[in-house]
């Protein structure tokens, strides 16, 4: 005779069934886990219109989906979504840099079976251009052989550089790298200041020209 079965015990036979094929579907992925995100680089500093560019890498879920957010405050969450423009729906983004200030951006990323996760934070900071101040022209003009001119400027603004006063003996010439207190020799000599930027986005257009 067929043993009869207890209606109990076919209910969780087939709820055993259905997690069996709920785990097979599932092997090798696990839900909800991290992705792991390396970047961008912590912090990036450029003079207004330098190009900066933010970039990160993932792995634990390909493929991905990103997404670039802003913020006013160092936190990789409640910033601003940068919609798709300059990258921001990709691994690299290219923030706008046509104002001084510091930003805070970081990329959500989300892919099959992670996520989504924040990257850390990258702080961008975009100085002023730098500008000559503190002129004090090469004097005198006029001299005699033997006689030594002086001259100084100095530089606001920008992220750092080298300052290099040029005599040439045409307007704008390649001319000859000198220091204040430069005797000239007999002739007409053109004296400029030059700049050397250290940060991105930083040149800067020689220096006011002096005929001695």
């Amino acid at each position: 005779m067929k043993e009869e079965q207890h209606p109990k015990s076919v209910t969780m036979k087939k709820h055993a069934i259905i997690l069996i094929l709920t785990l097979t579907m599932f092997a090798g992925r696990v839900v909800g886990q991290d992705c792991t995100i390396t970047g961008p680089a912590a912090t990036t500093s450029v003079c207004v219109g330098g190009v900066v560019t933010l970039s990160i890498s993932a792995s634990g879920g390909s493929p991905y989906s990103y997404q670039w957010y802003s913020n006013t405050t160092n936190s990789n969450s409640g910033g601003t979504d940068l919609g798709s423009a300059s990258g921001a729906q990709t691994d690299t983004y290219t923030p706008p840099t046509s104002s001084a200030g510091t930003t805070y951006y970081y990329c959500v990323v989300t892919g099959t079976g992670c996520g989504p996760n924040p990257s850390s934070t990258a702080e961008v900071t975009v100085v002023a251009d730098p500008s000559w101040t503190s002129y004090s022209l090469p004097s005198p003009t006029s001299l005699c052989v033997g006689g030594t001119v002086a001259f100084s400027v100095s530089i606001s603004d920008g992220l750092g550089g080298t300052i290099t006063w040029i005599r040439s003996s045409t307007p704008g010439g390649a001319g000859t790298t000198v220091t204040t207190g430069d005797a000239p020799g007999i002739g007409t000599w053109y004296y400029r200041p030059q700049y050397t930027p250290t940060g991105t986005g930083c040149d800067l257009a020689d220096g006011t020209e002096t005929t001695v």
